[in-house]
């Protein structure tokens, strides 16, 4: 016997779509964190720079890929106006996206009749207090959430002060 997927109730293949297109820009956002440090660890260019790179980097997550960006760029460029505002987008533009990334992407999610259109979640934190939000999100909500990440992507590529840390040789992040 074959059991149904717990999916097939909960919410609509459209709304599963956006929220794959959410888990999949952010791959591409810690694939390009990931860049910028192999490039200024000066870890590329050949097999074994790549392993090497590859061996640092793969089992960190998010917020130590972070923080070992903004020391490496510190390193470089000490408390220049870019590095604070280089901290400044991680702290708040990057890490607000990463939140709402995480709640959206391992949310458990359900349908009313109330609200057909929209994938309903129960928000849940214990932090000293027990607190529950519930949130309602449409298709067309998700899917500003993945451009919003893909915008955050292109503002990662448009702040200076990492490039300035970086080799001469360095030509982007990984596209």
């Amino acid at each position: 016997m074959t059991r149904h997927l717990s999916t097939d109730k909960y919410l609509t293949d459209d709304h599963y779509k956006a929220i794959g297109k959410i888990a999949v820009e952010w791959t591409y956002v810690e694939l390009d964190v990931c860049s910028i440090i192999w490039h200024m660890l000066d870890l590329v260019g050949g097999k074994e720079k790549a392993m090497t790179a590859h061996a640092i980097t793969a089992n960190l997550g998010s917020v130590t890929l972070l923080d070992l960006l903004k020391t490496l760029v510190h390193n470089k460029v000490g408390d220049s106006d870019e590095y604070k505002a280089f901290t400044k987008f991680v702290s708040k533009d990057f890490n607000d996206l990463r939140i709402l990334r995480n709640e959206i992407v391992h949310g458990l999610y359900y349908r009313s009749a109330d609200f057909p259109e929209k994938a309903a979640l129960h928000k849940v934190s214990a932090k000293g207090k027990l607190k529950l939000d519930f949130i309602k999100r449409s298709v067309s909500d998700l899917e500003k959430v993945a451009q919003d990440i893909a915008d955050l992507r292109e503002s990662l590529d448009k702040l200076a002060v990492w490039k300035h840390a970086l080799p001469k040789k360095f030509v982007g992040p990984h596209r």
